[in-house]
């Protein structure tokens, strides 16, 4: 009786936690126009309620990462990477795969519940108000679950993230009147800031959710790879990725303290219960 209570409110944690992260992230960071992102939340959350996490939740995640490469698109982000249109293509085909094969492999209510807090976490970065709750929230997955879980959520939150704070940092250095800008110090790579602007960008993207609309989402997408010359934008954002790649030491370092913070809170819990 006992086991069969706490099985059932594990679905039920897993259905509400399950929802607020597709919903946040299929609609901030969107494929489809409103309201489809609500639709496919309630789906996806429901499938993994009646234990089909892995088909669901698969599913929905492929649409975040769709999402998450049509905004990059948008921006010319991809295009500006490398000439070679192969490693565009590359790009834009691992992200989404990326996203739809760890719900495959990993399908259980804990383990939806994970990857739902990791986009949980990533979309908190889009809001200047809550965008500190980001980590706090990984730390409660070290809490409450095993080291496979507390992966789950930091890789979905890097997969977000990483882009979110790629594409705030180029909306910054656009804005700078030093042309020079790349050759200053001070102008660090933004690694745990607000993406608010970028938000707003997003949510200007797509207003209705028809063919013409798809239609132009899936040619800017492929517009990446056929992109023969650099924009006027190609120069900052060759420095943004330059930038990144130079900080690379750093952000490991910032990783690495996180990971530190997390596993001494995990053990510290294990040792008080």
């Amino acid at each position: 009786m006992e086991l069969a209570l706490k099985q059932k409110s594990l679905r039920v944690l897993t259905f509400v936690v399950t929802f607020m992260g597709m919903a946040l992230g299929l609609s901030l960071i969107p494929f489809f126009a409103q309201p489809v992102p609500l639709i496919i939340a309630f789906l996806v959350s429901f499938a993994a309620f009646m234990n089909h996490a892995r088909s669901g939740m698969a599913l929905g995640s492929l649409v975040v990462g769709l999402g998450l490469v049509y905004q990059m698109s948008r921006v010319d982000l991809i295009s500006q990477i490398s000439p070679v249109p192969l490693y565009r293509t590359f790009i834009i085909i691992v992200i989404p795969a990326l996203f739809f094969i760890f719900p495959i492999i990993f399908y259980r209510f804990e383990d939806a519940i994970a990857i739902s807090l990791g986009i949980i976490a990533a979309t908190l970065l889009l809001f200047v108000d809550v965008y500190y709750f980001a980590i706090p929230l990984i730390l409660v997955v070290a809490v409450l679950y095993k080291k496979t879980k507390l992966g789950l959520t930091v890789t979905y939150y890097l997969l977000i993230s990483l882009p979110l704070q790629i594409m705030q940092y180029l909306d910054h250095v656009l804005s700078l009147t030093n042309p020079g800008w790349w050759e200053d110090p001070a102008i660090a790579p933004f690694i745990y800031v607000p993406a608010e602007e970028v938000l707003r960008g997003m949510q200007e993207s797509m207003f209705q959710f028809r063919i013409l609309e798809a239609n132009k989402v899936l040619e800017t997408i492929s517009g990446q790879v056929t992109f023969a010359e650099y924009n006027p934008i190609q120069q900052a954002i060759n420095g943004v990725c330059a930038r990144y790649a130079d900080s690379l030491p750093g952000i490991i370092l910032l990783l690495v303290i996180i990971i530190g913070l997390v596993s001494a809170t995990a053990i510290f819990t294990l040792l008080s219960s």
